[in-house]
């Protein structure tokens, strides 16, 4: 057992009387408390002791094992007077709960941790005296007091770190979670961090000194600071959360500085402290009040809750100041100084109490939904705006702002100096707006920008009381233009009068505003392709591409595309009637053209029919055709579809020329009809709507071609042919649905194409079952039409015409295809077939089963 020196036995009973004095050590000292220096400098508790541990040793260790304890009966648990460490991973606890679980009561304690599965709990799980210092306390468990669970009695904490809970658990009466009447270098709360106040006292209560005090984490459950002493810093990217009614920071003292990037939640009392609200995340609940000296500076983006009553405010350079509702700024002596962005919703009076100053940096931004619900600034002083002071103007979505509107009062002042006027910014491409000095406040006008000059946004003073003359129309038409979008030119010369009107009703005026909220040319540009006929007028093209599949099936079947008819080995090979069925899938994709845009299609369907022998050398056949095509368009409308059912009935025939056995002329001649289902997204400027169409088209077709075949050895075959094919198609007229007044009242349109085909096919046998072909052609379309339709909007305005696409008038044709005889009367084929265009490639692969009998 070590020996006390005299010395040291009086320093321990003194140290006794004074916390037996503070209510925080009862009973006798005697050998009970002696087990910690008898164990030696390095103390491990593995298991539970019921009697105190006094460490008096400098260079001494103590550490709780986890599973370990020290819960002394009636007393103190751990009384250091000057320790290296002391380490927590169990429970340190009096057997009564009023008694303090660990005190430090005179010397340095370098390190106090409580682990993470560590607890300290007491009447006061820690205090501090003095005559002590503890140079690190990390709390990484619970903390736990019944009156004060950390407390700091006039000694020295250099740093005390929280990542764990610090609560004081009694819900009955007031207390203090932490009391410092001593000095604190550094006081953090981690983000895991939670300091917590049961009842209905102060979390932080602070009589001494604070050099800089950090919440990453959360203080609730009362007063989060009470302060009538010294903080230097207070910094909270955290929670402050107080009850309803209490404040959350309660500053009597001196703060010189509170930076909040966190959550307020509670009043804030300042007294002369400086807040600054910092990042994009502050939030403060409660209303704030300061006295002299007192200020309010934000430097990130942020949002009132509440009302602010200091000395002085300041939106920094960078900084933005969002009013949340009808609050109030009230300034003493100061002024509400703004040298970043303010901006107040429509709807939103935000009060200033007192002077304003707008800098050259400054911005005023005002939200505007319709000429009487909008953003309005009411200063109780002056008001003056430096020269080159912005006012931006953001139109709304849902706004019903036309042109010509007026916008009163949007800033009213006990006094207004802007002499220079002011550079008036908005998000419209559309609409400008002028400001203009009335007497001591401050009025808009929307007026149309119909292109012809830079959009500069240069109000001025206007003293005279007039009105600006109202702008000619083109403004939609000269954005489209400018954006190459000539396809959408007659749209948007219907929609130039929409904007231009002063009177508009009914969804004309949401359709106006719509517009009006579009931030670019390209908008504005993108917003009228949507408004266009469905897949951009090109859906024809995409009908005559179908029926063109369904041609290629037909002269397949007469020409023996890929079979065996006209080989030497296969004459008679079949009988002379036949039934057959072919599948077939095909893929196709137009790039924009012209200023016109493109779509993709995606058709599946099938073919099937018969045709005999009449007399001795004609062939005649029925065939009938369905297919479904689904087609997107490539236009900057978010969506453009159509789905396609198409049938057809279909003719056809060939005939052999006596005089000359391997020439042939045949024929086709089809009807059809065609059921339209389209769709057109529309969503642009707040608005989000969907036209519906639901139309039928009829369709006919006739071709004749000639042919002749060269046999090149006794399994190989050469035809060359030219052929001619017409294409006609009629659309209903129709009207759409969905849309209000952006539906489209669509007028009959028929669209023709004429086309003069060479081609050549290469056949050849492999064996008796497998034949192989090939063919390549070329073609002209003869017409040229580009398809257009004429249309008018519900709403209202004349009739434009959209241009359809012209497509490219050269086309080539290629395809391979694989015969096989299945058996004697079963054929099958299988062909790949590619048609190109300028910016235009179909593909095809069909599968054709044919049967004899």
């Amino acid at each position: 057992m070590p020996t006390l020196t005299p010395a040291s036995r009086r320093g321990v009973a003194l140290t006794r009387t004074l916390l037996a004095a503070l209510g925080l050590l009862s009973g006798a000292p005697g050998m009970a408390q002696q087990w910690c220096t008898t164990e030696g400098p390095s103390v491990v508790v593995s298991d539970q002791r019921t009697s105190s541990c006094y460490l008096n040793n400098n260079g001494s260790t103590l550490t709780v094992e986890e599973g370990g304890s020290i819960i002394a009966n009636g007393n103190t648990s751990v009384i250091s007077n000057g320790t290296d460490s002391i380490v927590n991973k169990g429970r340190i606890a009096p057997s009564n709960s009023m008694m303090s679980a660990l005190a430090a009561s005179g010397g340095t304690t370098v390190l106090l941790l409580n682990a993470v599965t560590g607890q300290i709990d007491g009447g006061t799980a820690i205090v501090n005296s003095n005559s002590s210092t503890i140079i690190r306390l990390e709390n990484q468990g619970r903390l736990v007091g019944n009156g004060t669970t950390v407390f700091n009695m006039g000694g020295m904490i250099r740093t005390l770190v929280n990542s764990g809970t610090i609560e004081r658990s009694v819900t009955a009466g007031s207390g203090r979670t932490i009391n410092n009447t001593g000095t604190m270098e550094q006081l953090t709360n981690e983000a895991s961090g939670k300091i917590t106040q049961n009842g209905t006292g102060v979390v932080i209560h602070n009589t001494g000194s604070i050099l800089t005090l950090v919440n990453k984490g959360e203080i609730s459950g009362g007063t989060a600071l009470h302060n009538t002493g010294f903080i230097d810093e207070f910094i909270n990217t955290g929670s402050l959360i107080a009850p309803d009614g209490e404040d959350a920071i309660f500053n009597e003292g001196q703060i010189n500085t509170i930076r909040n990037a966190g959550l307020i939640q509670g009043g804030v009392g300042l007294n002369g402290a400086d807040l600054h609200i910092d990042g994009d995340s502050a939030r403060m609940t409660g209303q704030v009040n300061g006295k002299a000296g007192s200020a309010v500076i934000v430097n990130g983006s942020f949002t009132t809750d509440n009302n602010f009553s200091v000395d002085r405010f300041e939106v920094a350079q960078g900084g933005k100041l969002r009013f949340g509702g009808n609050h109030f700024v009230k300034t003493r002596e100061g002024v509400f100084q703004n040298n970043g962005v303010v901006t107040v919703p429509a709807g939103v009076v935000a009060d200033i109490s007192g002077d304003y100053i707008q800098s050259s940096t400054g911005q005023l931004a005002i939200e505007a939904m319709s000429a009487s619900n909008y953003g309005k600034v009411e200063i109780r002083g002056s008001a003056v705006f430096d020269a080159k002071s912005k006012l931006l103007i953001s139109v709304g979505d849902g706004a019903t702002l036309a042109n010509q509107d007026v916008l009163a009062d949007v800033v009213k002042a006990g006094s207004l100096e802007a002499a220079q006027g002011f550079i008036v910014e908005d998000n419209s491409e559309l609409f400008n707006f002028q400001a203009a000095v009335k007497g001591n406040s401050i009025e808009l006008l929307t007026v149309l920008d119909d292109g012809s000059n830079p959009d500069d946004g240069q109000g001025g003073t206007d003293t005279g009381g007039g009105t600006p003359p109202a702008a000619s129309g083109g403004a939609v038409s000269k954005r489209v233009n400018a954006q190459g979008f000539g396809q959408g030119m007659g749209a948007a010369g219907v929609l130039d009068g929409f904007v231009s009107g002063t009177g508009n009703t009914g969804d004309v005026a949401n359709i106006v505003t719509a517009l009006g909220r579009l931030g670019s040319q390209e908008e504005v540009a993108g917003a009228v392709a949507q408004t266009l006929p469905l897949m951009s007028a090109n859906l024809n093209q995409v009908v005559i591409g179908g029926m063109q599949g369904v041609n290629r099936v037909i002269q397949g079947r007469l020409d023996g595309v890929g079979g065996f008819s006209g080989m030497s080995s296969g004459d008679g090979y079949l009988a002379d009637r036949h039934l057959w069925f072919k599948p077939l899938a095909s893929f196709a994709d137009q790039d924009d053209r012209d200023g016109i845009a493109g779509y993709r299609s995606n058709t599946y369907g099938f073919v099937f029919g018969g045709d005999a022998v009449v007399g001795q050398a004609s062939r005649l056949g029925l065939a009938f055709s369905y297919a479904r095509s689904n087609v997107d368009g490539k236009s900057t409308a978010r969506t453009n579809r159509a789905d396609i059912d198409a049938y057809q009935l279909i003719a056809y025939g060939s005939h052999s020329v006596a005089s000359l056995p391997d020439v042939e002329v045949n024929w086709q001649a089809d009807v059809g009809l065609n059921q339209n289902d389209g769709r057109r997204v529309i969503n642009f400027g707040g608005l989000d709507r969907t036209a519906k169409a639901d139309f039928d088209s009829t369709t006919a077709h006739f071709g004749a071609g000639i042919s002749r075949g060269f046999q090149l050895s006794d399994k190989t075959r050469f035809t060359p042919s030219i052929r001619s094919d017409y294409f006609r198609i009629r659309n209903a007229s129709y009207t759409e649905s969905g849309a209000d007044g952006l539906n489209l009242s669509v007028r009959s349109q028929t669209s023709e194409q004429w086309f003069a085909m060479l081609e050549g096919r290469l056949q050849h046998q492999l064996n008796d079952r497998l034949a192989v072909s090939a063919n390549l052609g070329a073609g002209y379309e003869m017409l040229g039409e580009s398809n257009g339709i004429t249309a008018s909007y519900v709403g209202g305005g004349a009739a434009f015409r959209t241009p359809g696409m012209a497509p490219g008038r050269w086309l080539g044709r290629a395809g391979l295809g694989l015969a096989m005889h299945a058996n004697d009367r079963t054929e099958i084929t299988a062909r790949y077939d590619l048609e190109g265009r300028s910016g235009f490639t179909a593909q095809t692969a069909s599968v054709n089963v044919r049967w004899s009998f």
